[in-house]
């Protein structure tokens, strides 16, 4: 795939999943820009572009807080060009289940805080730059594609029938 004329912009680009489709991104020679909250992981992965190709912005951004999705997107445009991709990858998870059972008993729960981070960070974010992406392509007249990506670790919580109060069954 021939990506010489586009644009890509990963978000959550400094390590795991959007380190590397960064890398794939800069190794087809698209300019690649690198949004990321964490500064020092964001230049690793920098660097690591830089040394397949030297179309590679760094953004530091929290994609949470709108005027900052705003001011990357713009920079973005201004010194790369108009993003036609979108990999929009930052996600986030705390290590926290609804529930924490020792011995049949609650031993922790997640907080509202920790679940709204990751609502904040996994819809809200995904929606800010994708709405930024969106207004660019369409401005531009080019199109583009947004990709969504979503991972997490999926944990179960089997509640045994032991543990519940038993129900008498009705008559009727």
């Amino acid at each position: 795939m021939d990506l010489k004329s586009s644009i890509a912009v990963v978000t959550g680009a400094g390590r795991g999943i959007g380190r590397q489709a960064a890398l794939a991104l800069v190794q087809r020679c698209a300019g690649v820009a690198l949004i990321d909250v964490d500064a020092g992981t964001l230049e690793e992965t920098k660097a690591a572009c830089e040394r397949l190709c030297s179309r590679v912005l760094p953004c530091r951004c929290n994609v949470v807080r709108e005027e900052e999705v705003a001011t990357a997107f713009s920079q973005i445009g201004r010194d790369l060009g108009t993003a036609t991709i979108l990999f929009n990858n930052a996600g986030i998870t705390r290590d926290a289940l609804l529930l924490g059972l020792e011995n049949g008993r609650v031993t922790r729960r997640m907080s509202l805080e920790q679940w709204q981070a990751v609502v904040d960070v996994n819809l809200t974010g995904v929606f800010l730059c994708g709405r930024e992406a969106a207004t660019q392509m369409v401005e531009a007249g080019k199109g583009g594609v947004i990709i969504n990506v979503s991972t997490s670790r999926v944990r179960a919580m089997s509640v045994r029938r032991t543990m519940l109060p038993q129900r008498r069954a009705s008559p009727h």
